[in-house]
């Protein structure tokens, strides 16, 4: 099945592309969909968008006014949701995979994406990165103290000189 996907893409889309190339640009396409990014796109455009329009409620308008506003940003925001939609980008995206990843590179990146291991690692890894910087801060600001009073040490030395 994937032969005859590949011998179709090469007969319909002549574009002076390499097997390899259209290859790594199937890969590369399994690894974002494993990822899940056309979900976390659209995740990212309905929050962009829920935020950007909460903006317009702080503003100290009048109703009428805020109506406008809303309906104006509700208006460039559609347009500029329109130009990172999934369908805009997914090309872009997999032709960045494809020049910056070889054939077996993105072979084994997609293997364990699908495998158990890298289902449960994309699960976990916003909850590691947000322990990782709550562990991060928790250092800097337990150092805090010492650091500041040896600046402070330093400072008063400088201008005793």
């Amino acid at each position: 099945m994937k032969k005859s996907l590949l011998f179709l893409l090469i007969w319909i889309f002549p574009l002076g592309a390499s097997a390899g190339e259209l290859e790594r640009r199937l890969f590369a396409e399994e690894i974002l969909q494993a990822q899940g990014l056309p979900e976390q796109i659209a995740d990212l455009q309905t929050r962009f968008t829920a935020a950007t329009l909460g903006e317009v409620e702080g503003l100290d308008l009048n109703d009428e006014h805020k109506a406008l506003a809303r309906e104006a940003r509700s208006a460039v925001l559609t347009e500029l949701a329109a130009k990172i939609d999934w369908g805009a980008i997914k090309e872009d995206i997999i032709g960045l995979y494809a020049s910056e990843y070889s054939e077996a590179e993105l072979r084994q990146i997609r293997d364990f994406l699908t495998s158990t291991a890298g289902k449960k690692y994309r699960e976990k890894i916003p909850l590691v990165k947000d322990r990782i910087n709550e562990i991060a801060r928790e250092k800097m600001l337990a150092a805090m103290p010492e650091v500041l009073a040896r600046v402070a040490k330093r400072m008063v030395e400088t201008s005793q000189q």
